[in-house]
């Protein structure tokens, strides 16, 4: 399955996780999950934690911090 769309499916199901959390979630390297969040804005959006790293949601979700 396309990392994409498994990115995708973890953040409809538990919005707001670091690029590390999806990384472990799906068992993969946490440098193409972080690759492919920050190159595709139409998708996914970053917004501040209260940890350095951001946490990401899927754009228009409209979840909460």
């Amino acid at each position: 399955m396309d990392l994409i769309v498994r990115l995708q499916e973890a953040l409809q199901q538990q919005p707001g996780q670091t690029g590390r959390e999806l990384a472990r979630r799906l068992k993969v390297d946490k440098t193409p999950v972080n690759s492919t969040l920050y190159n595709n804005p139409s998708i996914f959006e970053a917004r501040a934690g209260l940890t350095a790293a951001p946490k990401w949601f899927l754009v228009g979700s409209g979840d909460a911090d």
